[in-house]
């Protein structure tokens, strides 16, 4: 399952919430160093536009909190009542995204 997909599950209505968290998380981060240029370009991207609490910018913000700091990735959807996919996202490898795609 990709990242994507595990957030089209999350209704709509906790985007808000979740993305001002997974924001907090990730600036709260002392792993920034270990994030792929690739991330951090499509969340500038993505805050530029005003779009991390789209789909693709909340995917985008677990995708970098779970490579940053998989426990708080899991612990932070836990919070949220979403247990099911806190575990899936430790077994997400690969990220759905291109340079490319995020960028279009």
């Amino acid at each position: 399952m990709s990242y994507r997909e595990m957030v089209g599950r999350i209704p709509s209505s906790m985007y808000k919430r979740l993305s001002e968290r997974l924001i907090d998380a990730l600036l709260e981060s002392r792993e920034g160093d270990k994030l792929p240029s690739y991330l951090a370009k499509s969340i500038l991207f993505h805050w530029q536009r005003d779009t991390l609490e789209s789909e693709d910018g909340i995917s985008i913000l677990i995708e970098a909190l779970a490579k940053l700091e998989p426990s708080k990735a899991q612990s932070t959807l836990k919070e949220f009542g979403l247990m099911e996919r806190a575990e899936r996202t430790s077994s997400i490898k690969e990220s759905p995204f291109t340079e490319n795609e995020v960028f279009q």
